[in-house]
């Protein structure tokens, strides 16, 4: 059995979904198919929302008993792309097993967490202890920021108003064998700044001093935005209307501190750095960020070019906490960025994706029941945190339908997620199908 669910993960893992790259859309196609046909394996009845160029929401209803509850169940199966190949030790779409690890592009982000709910509700059917309907609502855009997703969400509510609870199946565990509840998800804007300083690369010994170099201005921009020794961003008002945590808040989070030490070790960096002295453990889930992600300017192949290139691009997002808007940020970031844009440089500013906070109650039935489950299977007490990271669709979902919604998920902090090797501990991944099977068999 064990060998037939790792080779349904390794042939989902081989298709090359990545979003993000329109080369492979056609891929993210074939795995909304993959997925269509387990489903239907299930008995699920499936439906294929498409909309223009937006990847497919794959949506299969599994009903049971018209008295039952219905579990609406979320995952995604687009992936990031893997670059840089040059660090990888297998190869990312080829699904492998080394020191006790499941390695490949996507095998925790998230298509181990779709291939474990899948296979739990198939192990609830064969034995016929199924109690409970199911929804699977697998998307293929999570990784361009939920590209269309509310507007699929916003065409069906005659599947997503029935449900009763949200299971949001797309994070991860503190520690092997410790249990985590999320109760808050980051909000995202992504940015991408083109500067161009002229009409051609030019000859650096010829125009150097001469002419702006886009280079510089972008770093220039850069310090501008953010400083480097308080770790702060420069852009006024970014900071307005940041929300406190509660006392309760920040003693669940404090259960999760690591030390310094630790932090540094889990990341694989040299130096931990926070802001305004918040421990670095909860600093990225109580307070907003930016950071640059990307840039691309001059030559940057094998050998050396003299070259003053005529463009450069900026790729940047902020991350934001309750009480913050996109929209908001917006135009602050838009405003600034004119403000100190040199004369005599062209720009575009653009908003890639966007998507708000999100805060979920955790003092319902469901999250303490489910909280059992864990410990039951774990053997450890359930923690409770906030995480840095985001989920549009969770957001979306919990604004239109307002029903209780469980954010969990069973990789590790080493998981390298968005990275070279990105992996998903073994046992972790056995056992989170058996604490699914039992959510869904006994909640």
């Amino acid at each position: 059995m064990k060998e037939t669910i790792y080779n349904k993960l390794a042939e989902l893992i081989a298709i090359e979904s990545v979003s993000t790259d329109p080369k492979r859309r056609k891929a993210v196609y074939k795995a909304a198919d993959f997925l269509k046909a387990e489903l239907q394996s299930l008995g699920c009845k499936v439906t294929i929302m498409k909309s223009n160029n937006v990847p497919p929401l794959v949506i299969g209803q599994l009903y049971v008993n018209p008295n039952s509850r219905t579990f609406g169940i979320y995952g995604h199966y687009d992936v990031q792309p893997e670059d840089p190949m040059k660090q990888w030790l297998s190869p990312p779409f080829k699904l492998t097993r080394r020191n006790g690890k499941l390695f490949a592009r996507g095998v925790a982000d998230t298509k181990g967490h779709v291939i474990q709910n899948i296979e739990a509700v198939r192990r609830l059917v064969e034995n016929n202890k199924l109690r409970n309907n199911i929804v699977f609502i697998f998307e293929g855009g999570e990784e361009i920021n939920s590209d269309g997703f509310e507007e699929y969400a916003k065409k069906a509510p005659d599947i997503f108003s029935k449900i009763d609870v949200f299971y949001i199946v797309d994070l991860g565990m503190q520690a092997k064998n410790q249990p985590s509840i999320y109760f808050g998800l980051r909000g995202i804007v992504t940015f991408e700044l083109d500067i161009k300083i002229g009409e051609t690369d030019l000859h650096s010994g010829v125009y150097g001093n001469r002419v702006f170099n886009p280079i510089h201005v972008i770093g220039q921009l850069i310090t501008q935005i953010k400083d480097l020794k308080t770790n702060k961003v420069l852009i006024p008002g970014f900071y307005d209307g940041v929300r406190k945590p509660t006392k309760r808040e920040l003693s669940l989070l404090r259960a999760g501190y690591l030390t310094v030490a630790q932090e540094a070790k889990k990341a694989q960096t040299y130096k931990i750095i926070t802001i305004d002295n918040i421990h670095p453990s909860i600093v990225t889930k109580i307070m907003p960020s930016l950071d640059f992600n990307g840039v691309t300017s001059g030559y940057a192949g094998e050998g050396f070019k003299t070259v003053i290139g005529a463009t450069a691009t900026l790729k940047f997002s902020c991350r934001l906490v309750a009480n913050q808007t996109p929209a908001d940020i917006v135009q602050k970031v838009t405003k600034f960025i004119k403000q100190i844009m040199p004369e005599g440089v062209k720009y575009h500013l653009a908003v890639e994706s966007q998507a708000a906070p999100v805060l979920v109650d955790i003092n319902n039935r469901y999250v303490k029941k489910t909280a059992a489950v864990f410990e039951s299977v774990f053997g450890n007490k359930t923690r409770y945190t906030m995480t840095g990271g985001s989920i549009p669709a969770a957001e979306i979902l919990h604004r239109l339908y307002h029903k209780p919604m469980l954010l969990i998920g069973f990789t590790l902090p080493d998981n390298q997620i968005h990275a070279p090797n990105e992996n998903f501990d073994e046992e972790m991944f056995w056992k989170g199908i058996d604490v699914l099977a039992a959510i869904y068999s006994q909640i």
